[in-house]
């Protein structure tokens, strides 16, 4: 047997919906379409054997995973190793870059260009890595298990760049758009089956 990670991120959020930066805190409910893509990436896995389900203690995450865990019934486990990336001060703003100002746009590059770039009051990536491997070593320690993680986008990042050595800016090459999933296989050395797939929501 193997021991399988799927990554999943969360369902579309109110935030996510107004296209602002969002926190690590308890953050904003599901849309009805985050919803919807939720309820799509749940019958990809639904008869697959899940062991394990761990989520981000955010309503956006816990929601998600509530969702997909209907078909499993199994404990959700809620890590805040797997939180969002703390962005300080570029909380709240707009993604946009069109939207932002001189200065917030400069933020953002930095943020997405350097891993050790830690914007003022929040976490570098590397700050990221080094916390959310920390629970991922501990599940990996259950050998032949697969394990769905519901996290986000810069979380699920951090897990690819650290166990495929990939460097930060080439995982920004892919979209990572809610509810897309990666799996990685774990035998003898990590293997990426699947990368950021959405093909769940093409007819949403």
């Amino acid at each position: 047997m193997t021991t399988k990670l799927i990554l999943i991120r969360h369902g579309q959020s109110e935030a996510n919906q107004e296209d602002v930066v969002q926190s690590s805190g308890p953050g904003t409910d599901l849309t009805d379409l985050g919803k919807k893509q939720s309820e799509a990436v749940a019958k990809v896995f639904e008869n697959i054997k899940i062991d394990a389900i761990y989520s981000s203690p955010t309503k956006r995450t816990i929601q998600t995973a509530e969702i997909i865990n209907k078909t499993h019934n199994l404990e959700i486990k809620i890590k805040e190793s797997l939180g969002e990336r703390k962005f300080g001060i570029l909380i709240g703003t707009p993604r946009d870059p069109k939207e932002q100002t001189s200065e917030q746009r400069k933020l953002h590059k930095k943020r997405i260009e350097f891993e050790n770039y830690r914007v003022p009051d929040g976490e570098s990536f590397i700050d990221v890595k080094k916390r959310t491997m920390k629970v991922i070593n501990k599940i990996l320690e259950e050998k032949n298990k697969t394990t769905i993680i519901i996290a986000h986008g810069n979380v699920i990042r951090a897990i690819i760049s650290s166990m495929l050595h990939i460097p930060l800016l080439k995982t920004y090459e892919t979209p990572s758009r809610n509810t897309c999933y990666t799996e990685i296989e774990i035998d003898e050395e990590p293997k990426l089956v699947k990368y950021f797939c959405a093909e769940h929501l093409e007819d949403i």
